[in-house]
């Protein structure tokens, strides 16, 4: 598979920038292993083939009807360019067949993006940022430079360093001790020209222990209501327990049960009485008092 004479230059076969490195990687791409035959005969007036064979049959052909677009494609083992050390490519091209589908092939150079190394994080912990800006060929763009600030819940910012990787930019964010909705701002710029800005949004969520289980713990209720001479029902039973509590409560009895003891009745506290009087007798009689 190679770009035909119109497709050289079409947005979806060009993998790179330069228009002859772009050649030579479509000629060390490997071949596909077979294609389903389009004839060139049979293609409608306004059908252009971006890409053939090693014999010119078409292989990729694009239309536009409208302001829709129509790609067709003869070939089916692309899937093995990765399999060869051509994952970018590979992926590249599928990217660019779908953003030409999509009408999105017309963005202006310095397409800036953001990547958060997660979008949800526990309050104090730290979040990696990478930018980039990317051509419409999907090539970072050189000598890009980088502005990034975080808006905070209370709407306040706070600056956020960037160091270099390559085309891109990183850095990391760890004032997250509040909770709330965070946004990232990056704005890019290549000499006095400005390449755009983007967003992107995390949420620092507060954790409640008490709140990570809330719903009710049937199997243990049931258990607790068995062991104590209860019984468990369900909310769709209340209505049945009322009736059932009403019933029994014109029918209720009462039963008091009193113990009384030989301490508490009057013979014993005669007794008692008696025995102390009788002590208080005989010891004055015996002179003792």
């Amino acid at each position: 598979m190679r770009p035909s004479r119109f497709g050289a230059d079409h947005f979806t076969l060009r993998l790179l920038g330069d228009r002859a490195k772009n050649a030579a990687i479509w000629d060390e791409l490997p071949p596909l292993d077979g294609a389903n035959r389009l004839l060139a005969s049979s293609l409608k007036p306004r059908a252009i083939v971006l890409a053939v064979d090693q014999n010119d049959n078409p292989l990729l052909v694009a239309e536009t009807f409208g302001a829709g677009r129509v790609l067709a494609f003869a070939g089916d083992t692309t899937w093995r360019w990765p399999m060869r050390g051509f994952d970018e490519p590979h992926k590249r091209f599928w990217r660019q067949v779908v953003l030409w589908l999509a009408k999105m092939d017309e963005l202006q150079e310095g397409t800036v993006w953001v990547r958060l190394s997660q979008r949800r994080l526990e309050p104090g912990g730290r979040l990696e940022v990478v930018v980039g800006a990317n051509s419409p060929t999907g090539d970072p763009v050189d000598g890009a430079t980088f502005e990034a600030e975080v808006a905070l819940p209370d709407g306040s910012t706070s600056p956020l360093r960037l160091s270099r990787r390559g085309a891109n930019g990183v850095g990391t964010f760890a004032d997250t001790r509040t909770a709330g909705d965070y946004t990232v701002t990056v704005r890019a710029r290549k000499g006095t020209e400005s390449l755009g800005e983007s967003k992107a949004r995390f949420l620092v969520f507060e954790e409640d222990l008490e709140l990570d289980n809330a719903s009710a713990d049937t199997t243990g209720m049931e258990a607790l209501a068995a062991i104590t001479g209860g019984r468990s029902i369900a909310p769709e039973q209340l209505p049945e327990l009322l009736r059932e509590l009403v019933e029994k409560t014109e029918h209720l009895e009462e039963k008091t049960e009193i113990k009384q003891t030989w301490w508490d009745t009057w013979p014993f506290f005669l007794l008692l009485v008696g025995l102390l009087g009788v002590e208080w007798f005989l010891r004055k009689r015996w002179g003792l008092v």
